[in-house]
């Protein structure tokens, strides 16, 4: 089972951002476009997070384990039929008493990329407040993540960009949360 996720980001100057946004359709398969909010919390001692997705296409929950911003996470999806489904799930979470963290709004372009004969997501984003994002991912097994790590950075430096660490990720991500 694809189970995790293994993905790599970019952080972006927003001309770095604009440029790509122009260039990205001429080399790779547009395959969704949207603005998404998600609305998180999380679990810090068990290294899990729970995410209500919604925008005008799409309602789902989605389940992450593993420490934020790391390369190779589980995470398991839960596709909805509407966004009061989603509500109520919401509701289920506040009694939980978990963390909650301050929604994202993302603007996104995902595009279908294949290299070396594996398939890639390669998502352009625009998350408001934060920053520009390149984030290249890949689904499939958890010990595939070797192989993967030089693939997606080889994948975003041939789009211009150098990968941002965890790190730095996980900083400005705390910073997000402090400040909104």
């Amino acid at each position: 089972m694809n189970d995790f996720e293994i993905e790599m980001r970019a952080v972006l100057s927003k001309e770095k951002y604009e440029e790509l946004a122009r260039e990205l359709p001429k080399k790779v398969k547009l395959i969704n476009q949207e603005t998404l909010i998600t609305e998180k919390f999380l679990e810090k001692e068990k290294q899990i997070d729970i995410r209500f997705r919604h925008s005008e296409k799409r309602f789902e929950i989605v389940c992450k384990k593993g420490k934020d911003a790391t390369m190779s996470r589980q995470e398991i999806t839960i596709p909805l039929i509407s966004k009061k489904e989603g509500e109520h799930f919401l509701k289920i979470l506040e009694l939980l008493e978990l963390k909650r963290v301050p929604p994202w709004t993302t603007h996104r372009n995902d595009y279908e990329y294949e290299f070396k004969d594996y398939n890639y997501s390669v998502s352009l984003q625009h998350v408001e407040n934060f920053e520009y994002i390149l984030e290249v991912e890949y689904f499939g097994e958890e010990h595939e993540k070797e192989v993967q790590e030089p693939i997606l950075k080889e994948i975003i430096e041939s789009f211009g960009c150098k990968p941002t660490s965890e790190e730095e990720i996980r900083k400005k991500v705390k910073q997000y949360i402090k400040e909104n």
